[in-house]
């Protein structure tokens, strides 16, 4: 979940108290199946659903991820960082 956080606040997009909607993206699950045209929810640090075609209407702000993965709880294990 730090990763998706860091990745948001690097695009401009702070975490908020509020819940976010990522719509239209790559969703890269980790689980080892092929990547499929989804969404993501989250509010804070904690990811409340995520599903495959457009994201269902509610409250929260939504972010286009249109031509971009979205890889929940990944973690850049090839960063340069030199600091942790």
């Amino acid at each position: 979940m730090r990763a998706l956080g860091i990745a948001l606040m690097l695009a401009g997009a702070p975490l908020a108290a509020e819940p976010v909607v990522i719509d239209n993206g790559l969703i890269v699950d980790g689980s080892g199946s092929e990547p499929y045209r989804g969404w993501l929810s989250f509010e804070g640090d904690r990811i409340l659903a995520m599903g495959r075609g457009a994201a269902p209407a509610g409250p929260g702000r939504r972010l286009d991820a249109k031509g971009r993965a979205v890889a929940p709880g990944f973690i850049n294990m090839l960063s340069w960082a030199n600091e942790s």
